[in-house]
């Protein structure tokens, strides 16, 4: 018998969608920090090194959780 097939998904794919949210709200809450603070933020794009200012930040106000 294949131990893969014994193998139960549903509690790793619900801890890896909790860790995705987890990474989200992280990504969320830095970006408006950066944005309030008056930082820039360095992203890739177009296969470049963009510097992005802070009033070209597209976030909206972290919930709280």
């Amino acid at each position: 018998m294949d131990s893969r097939q014994d193998f139960d998904r549903e509690p790793v794919d619900a801890d890896a969608k909790r860790v995705e949210a987890a990474m989200q709200r992280s990504v969320t809450q830095a970006l408006w920090e950066h944005k309030q603070l008056g930082h820039h933020i360095i992203v890739w794009r177009d296969g470049r090194i963009v510097r992005v200012p802070p009033e070209e930040i597209n976030v909206e106000k972290p919930s709280t959780p």
